[in-house]
């Protein structure tokens, strides 16, 4: 797997489509460099920008996402949370019921130790 290319700046990206832009107001532009031609930077510049759009799109996909899981937690934690109030008071802080949902029985508990 190839590692992606590094970010170029804002200001490097600025000054290029400052210069694209500049690139039309001459009319007798042409080249035989392939990768610069007018139609080739034309096409390049519009992927760049679809691309871009289509990155913020996804990282706000993946932020909303994201805070929807952790509120997912919170809900699913305040849920067990409210289970184990109920079997507490249903059977008792000491039952094996207790121990089965994860609490610690009471006679399970070492007892503390006295101060001297």
């Amino acid at each position: 797997m190839m590692e992606p290319p590094k970010r170029l700046s804002r200001q490097v990206l600025k000054d290029d489509t400052n210069s694209m832009t500049g690139l039309d107001t001459i009319p007798s532009y042409s080249t035989e460099r392939s990768e610069a031609t007018l139609e080739v930077i034309r096409s390049a510049y519009e992927r760049m920008v679809k691309l871009q759009n289509l990155e913020t799109k996804q990282a706000e996909a993946a932020r909303d996402t994201a805070i929807a899981a952790r509120q997912a937690e919170v809900d699913f934690h305040k849920s067990i949370v409210a289970m184990r109030e109920v079997v507490r008071g249903k059977y008792g802080s000491d039952s094996l019921e207790a121990r089965n949902v994860g609490l610690v029985r009471t006679s399970d508990r070492k007892p503390a130790k006295p101060k001297k």
